[in-house]
């Protein structure tokens, strides 16, 4: 790729397009992400979710959900599926009616 052209490759792809394809066979990180996690398990996994929307994979779980919203439920229960010991999962607001819908499965803790 010659100098000039990298500009227009650069605002063609996100970060994130990046970062999924960033393997460091190294990597002795005690921290990964869900897709450099799969097949792992560890003893604490923390999931730290945008919005209150994307519990939706806990509380109306639908696995066989297609498109991005399909997706998005299976890489999320990859991350939980992870955990051993503990799982806890940040979200920035919890309404009492999702509260009440996940607490008979989880202990929930505000902060």
């Amino acid at each position: 790729m010659n100098r000039g052209e990298i500009k227009p490759f650069y605002e063609q792809h996100t970060y994130q397009g990046f970062a999924l394809c960033i393997n460091i066979p190294e990597d002795n990180s005690h921290h990964k992400t869900i897709h450099k996690a799969k097949g792992d398990e560890f003893d604490n996994v923390l999931l730290v979710l945008k919005d209150e929307k994307d519990l939706e994979f806990i509380i109306n779980s639908n696995i066989h959900a297609s498109g991005e919203t399909g997706e998005e439920q299976r890489i999320n229960y990859v991350a939980i599926s992870r955990a051993k010991n503990r799982l806890f999962i940040s979200v920035p607001s919890l309404q009492q009616i999702n509260q009440t819908k996940i607490e008979s499965r989880f202990q929930i803790i505000n902060v």
